[in-house]
């Protein structure tokens, strides 16, 4: 990413963020000199059906005009056919994020009471909260419910008792062997 003051700077200094770091510790560790630079149509590159040429990033790769290729850059399968991908250096996982009770606190002029958990229910709205908590109570019930049946079609002798559904012998209602 080019950083805010690239205008003030040149070369590798222009630019700044993960990548750059990475790329400055590895060579540094190589002993080698590297020069960044941003491809000259600014994307990451696709390929053109009807040519079969490549463009951005990825059609300098192919094209040998760059050596290398340090970016977010997603593996595809056509991608994978014209490049050669190393194993991924970084990977993010979902998480949820969200402002410190305290920062919520004084956004809204009052205060944080210690021990209250109602600043993580702040994300979603009633709502959301409403329908998540119907659909575990339905969920609830159904379990009840199957485990209720079944257990009646053992007392009647209608299923075998090796059949009785538990956490971990479960099935889907019932389904045979």
């Amino acid at each position: 990413m080019q950083s805010l003051d690239s205008l003030n700077n040149s070369g590798n200094e222009e630019y700044d963020g993960f990548c750059k770091d990475f790329l400055e510790n590895l060579f540094e560790k190589l002993g080698l000199k590297y020069r960044l630079h941003l491809s000259k149509d600014g994307t990451y590159g696709r390929k053109n059906n009807t040519t079969g040429t490549w463009s951005g990033m990825i059609g300098e790769l192919v094209s040998k005009t760059t050596d290398m290729i340090v970016a977010d850059l997603s593996v595809t399968s056509e991608r994978a056919e014209a490049i050669d991908f190393s194993v991924s250096f970084m990977d993010l996982e979902l998480a949820i994020l969200m402002k410190h009770p305290n920062t919520i606190a004084e956004e809204e002029d009052t205060e944080v009471e210690p021990g209250k958990i109602f600043p993580w229910f702040k994300p979603m709205t009633f709502w959301v909260w409403l329908t998540f908590t119907l659909a575990l109570l339905i969920l609830l019930f159904i379990i009840f419910f199957t485990e209720k049946i079944i257990s009646i079609k053992i007392i009647k002798g209608i299923q075998p008792v090796e059949d009785i559904f538990t956490g971990f012998s479960s099935r889907v209602f019932g389904t045979p062997k």
